[in-house]
């Protein structure tokens, strides 16, 4: 988990929506495939 949480730390320091959406899909695609993670939920939706 803790290479997850630091790339979600690194996207969401990007201001731009549209970039942390992209990085967000991106980076779910990469650890449900290595990681077997769930779909990463935003706390604040």
């Amino acid at each position: 988990m803790t290479r997850s949480r630091l790339g979600y730390r690194i996207l969401f320091t990007i201001q731009d929506e549209d970039v942390i959406v992209l990085g967000v899909r991106a980076a779910e695609q990469d650890w449900l495939r290595e990681e077997n993670l769930p779909p990463f939920q935003p706390s604040d939706k």
